[in-house]
């Protein structure tokens, strides 16, 4: 069978799905590290919606659509009552599993803990192609992220048949895309740079992340079920070549990752930076940010941040948050004020503060960001 964007080959008596390369999945390092429970083809639906969100502009409405001829070419084949029925039950399933559980540790040693759900809703008509997915609202500072993300070709993922592959590839994937990004930094000494390309993680964290903490207690069957299952699918439909070793009396992993072929989570652009159109974008681009940076600072709202502490005195030094705040944050503020007032705006940012979790920190600025255009939604 064959569509537009993707198909499926046999090869050896086996399908194997190829989709379409341009597909490229963002999550937050957070997110992969936390510990979920889903099953693999509902975990590859939602990467599939993922996927299709534009990571420079969220969707004011969190949802995404999907082709449902491409979701079925890989469900597989059956009548059309039941491809939809299974269907149905897989997002179902997508939606009651989708769970993760995020733990970060702050400055002061605490541990803090996120319970997140990220679908919010599923939706399909049995007469048209379209599969809308709706994104919870807790979520989005994990998917449209800045800066300590991981980004993969979806492709890599669909022809690993185990939930654990999936989980130890995106665990990789992060892991190894730190190390290119870091390997040429003279920063980082050697040994730093072995423990990203060489990562070794207790069983017990590896178990928590990968769900299976009361399953395959023994170790042998740990290493039979889990792992040496997901390293051979890895090392054969992935870029890695992947092997691994127990340590420390067989409480820790260690894992050697070699790759060919990978992509990079951000592309450089080192052939463009001697071209002089090139420079001159650059400089622009920075004479605008300071502009922004200088309004920014000026803004009526910068201090009722400041009062309401969503933002310190240390921010106001930082010209990319800064500016970031007067592009995406304040026009919607401006919005909101010209229907409900100053004082509309004030209940706004008392309600954020409430509602604040310690993970927002590094993501402030798309966490106002969602949280003024959700707002905006409702009925005011």
């Amino acid at each position: 069978m064959q569509t537009e964007k993707n198909r499926t080959i046999t090869e050896s008596n086996r399908i194997i799905f190829l989709y379409p390369h341009d597909h490229k999945v963002v999550e937050s390092n957070l997110l992969i590290k936390a510990i979920s429970n889903m099953d693999s083809v509902p975990f590859k639906i939602y990467l599939m919606s993922v996927a299709q969100l534009d990571v420079t502009k969220a969707p004011e409405n969190r949802t995404v659509n999907l082709s449902k001829k491409e979701i079925f070419d890989f469900l597989g084949g059956g009548t059309s009552s039941s491809k939809h029925t299974r269907l149905k039950n897989t997002l179902k399933k997508m939606i009651q599993q989708a769970v993760f559980t995020v733990d970060t540790v702050g400055e002061g040693k605490e541990r803090d803990t996120k319970i997140v759900a990220p679908i919010e809703e599923a939706n399909f008509n049995w007469y048209s192609d379209n599969v809308s997915i709706t994104f919870s609202h807790a979520v989005m500072p994990y998917l449209i992220v800045d800066e300590d993300f991981t980004q993969y070709p979806l492709s890599e993922i669909f022809n690993l048949k185990s939930k654990y592959s999936i989980f130890l590839y995106r665990y990789y994937r992060m892991k190894f895309s730190l190390y290119e990004a870091r390997k040429s930094n003279p920063k980082w000494s050697k040994e730093n740079l072995d423990k990203l390309q060489n990562p070794e993680i207790p069983v017990d964290s590896l178990r928590a992340m990968m769900g299976c903490l009361k399953k395959y207690k023994d170790m042998r069957d740990f290493e039979k079920r889990v792992l040496k299952t997901a390293i051979a699918e890895i090392n054969q439909f992935t870029p890695f070549t992947v092997a691994y070793e127990k340590i420390d009396k067989n409480k820790v992993i260690k894992f050697t990752i070699s790759c060919q072929n990978l992509t990079p989570a951000k592309e450089p652009y080192k052939e463009n930076q001697n071209d002089p159109e090139y420079r001159k974008g650059q400089a622009d681009k920075k004479k605008a940010q300071e502009a922004l940076f200088l309004k920014a600072v000026n803004n009526k709202y910068t201090k009722m941040l400041m009062k309401h502490f969503l933002i310190g005195s240390y921010d106001l030094i930082d010209i990319k948050f800064m500016s970031g705040l007067e592009k995406r944050v304040y026009p919607y503020y401006d919005k909101l004020e010209s229907k409900r007032g100053r004082n509309g705006v004030e209940a706004h940012m008392s309600y954020v503060v409430s509602h604040k979790e310690g993970y927002v920190e590094k993501n402030t600025v798309k966490y106002l960001e969602v949280a003024i255009k959700d707002y905006l939604q409702r009925p005011l």
